[in-house]
C-alpha cells in the first residue's frame, strides 16, 4: 500500500494534494490563508495574450510534488471541490469549462507576489484537460473532475518527475465576469480548506 497525505491507497494509485497554490489576481489576499481559488477569463479568452492584460483575468496556480521514480502513467485526474450555490447553471459550465494548462515559470506560495505574473504565466496552447460542473448543487459543495489522460500531460509530469518532482498547473476559463458578473466565476477550495475532502487532489494511476 502507498500512503500519501495520510491516505492508504492501492499500490498502483497515488493521490496527491498541492504543496502550494495561489489565486493570481492583483487584489487577492494572503495566499497562505485563503481557503479558495478563483478562476475567470476575459474577452472570450481563458489566457491573456500578454502579461499587460492579466489584470482582467483570474487564474489559480497549483504546485504538486510528484515522486522522482514515477512509473508509466495509465490515468490522471484532477478533482476540484466547488462551493455550494454557484452563480451559473450546468449548461453554462459545460460551455465555459475550467481548463488545466501548463505553467511557464515556477512559484512558491509564501513568496508569491502579483509582480511575478510577468514571469509565471499559463501556457495558452498547452491545455491538458477541461472540466465542468456536471452535478452542481445549490446546497452543498460539489466536485469538478478533470481528466488529464493525455500523452502531452504524461510527458509534462514525467519531465517534472525527473527534474526535482515539482509539477506546476494553471486553472483558467473563458468565463467573462465583466459580462456575466462575478458570481459566475469558478470558486473552488484550496489546499487551505478546513477539511481534506474539499482540497484539490491529483490522482495518478500507474502501470
Amino acid at each position: 500500500m502507498v500512503f500519501v497525505a495520510g491516505l492508504a491507497l492501492a499500490a498502483s494509485t497515488l493521490q496527491l494534494q498541492p504543496t502550494d497554490d495561489v489565486w493570481v489576481y492583483p487584489h487577492a489576499g494572503d495566499p497562505s490563508k485563503d481557503a479558495y481559488l478563483r478562476v475567470w477569463g476575459s474577452g472570450g479568452r481563458a489566457v491573456a495574450q500578454d502579461a499587460v492584460d492579466t489584470t482582467d483575468f483570474g487564474y489559480s496556480y497549483l504546485r504538486f510534488k510528484v515522486p522522482a521514480d514515477l512509473k508509466s502513467l495509465k490515468g490522471a485526474k484532477l478533482t476540484l471541490t466547488h462551493i455550494a450555490g454557484p452563480g451559473y447553471d450546468k449548461d453554462f459550465s459545460k460551455a465555459f469549462p475550467i481548463q488545466v494548462h501548463g505553467l511557464k515559470g515556477t512559484f512558491e506560495e509564501k513568496a508569491w507576489s502579483y509582480d511575478l505574473v510577468n514571469k509565471v504565466q499559463p501556457v495558452g496552447d498547452k491545455i491538458f484537460g477541461t472540466g465542468w460542473a456536471e452535478n452542481l448543487s445549490a446546497d452543498k459543495p460539489f466536485q469538478i473532475v478533470i481528466d488529464l489522460g493525455k500523452p502531452e500531460f504524461y510527458e509534462y509530469i514525467s519531465a517534472a518527475s525527473k527534474n526535482g518532482g515539482d509539477l506546476y498547473l494553471a486553472l483558467c476559463t473563458k468565463v467573462d465576469v465583466a459580462e456575466v458578473g462575478m458570481k459566475s466565476m469558478y470558486k473552488v477550495f484550496s489546499k487551505d480548506a478546513e477539511t481534506d475532502a474539499n482540497k484539490p487532489k491529483l490522482v495518478l494511476e500507474t502501470e
